[in-house]
């Protein structure tokens, strides 16, 4: 079993708050210790463990005009943070490779 440890950066929707600078934007790493993301159930928990992440990190996003338009910030920015961070996982693994 691989252990994998990535770094997930909130970029598009906090680089405003961090002076528009994606370095100083919000980070969090996300282990993937006791899994291994290339198999069906260990890519279902480093989706669950990156979208977890992307909550944590959207909800310190500073909320601007009404609440229906924070929220659609938010959901945005959960999406997009998610989104970055998955396509860094490694391809699933295919049958034929899976029985090796």
């Amino acid at each position: 079993m691989r252990t994998v440890m990535m770094t997930l950066a909130l970029t598009t929707a906090a680089a405003p708050l961090a002076g528009g600078c994606a370095e100083r934007a919000p980070a969090l790493k996300v282990s993937f210790a006791g899994i291994d993301p290339s198999t069906p159930s260990g890519r279902a928990e480093a989706v669950k463990r990156i979208n977890r992440a992307a909550v944590s990190l959207c909800r310190d996003i500073p909320e601007e005009g009404d609440r229906l338009t924070a929220q659609v910030a938010f959901q945005d920015c959960v999406k997009q943070t998610a989104s970055a961070a998955l396509a860094a996982l490694p391809p699933p693994a295919t049958v034929a490779e899976a029985a090796r």
